[in-house]
């Protein structure tokens, strides 16, 4: 991503956040930076994701393992991080009984 649309990514959410949360600038106020940093870290695992959703004949069934582990393993803690720093940690699910499963160790790598 140019460095351009990423910095007027990291400045809209920057605004969304201190809107609602009546907070200050990232450079002052650790929870602003914190939500920009937890909304943007995972955007390699979006575009990956992305790219196989609108073409998904296109990948590989190791290229949509990667892509999905990648996202659930990276993605999923950052939303619920941005989610508590924003106030709302919703749990829409919590009636649906728990799956156990098998833990294994996961495929995809993250630098």
């Amino acid at each position: 991503m140019a460095k351009d649309k990423q910095e007027v990514i990291c400045k809209k959410l920057e605004h969304v956040f201190r809107r609602i949360n009546d907070a200050g600038p990232v450079s002052s106020d650790l929870r602003t930076h914190d939500f920009v940093f937890h909304m943007t870290d995972w955007k390699e695992e979006l575009e990956e994701l992305s790219r196989l959703f609108e073409r998904p004949a296109d990948g590989t069934d190791a290229e949509w393992q990667r892509a999905v582990e990648g996202f659930l393993y990276h993605a999923v803690g950052h939303l619920f991080a941005a989610a508590k720093l924003n106030g709302y940690v919703p749990d829409p699910f919590k009636a649906l009984p728990k799956v156990k499963r098998k833990r294994r160790v996961p495929t995809a790598t993250h630098n």
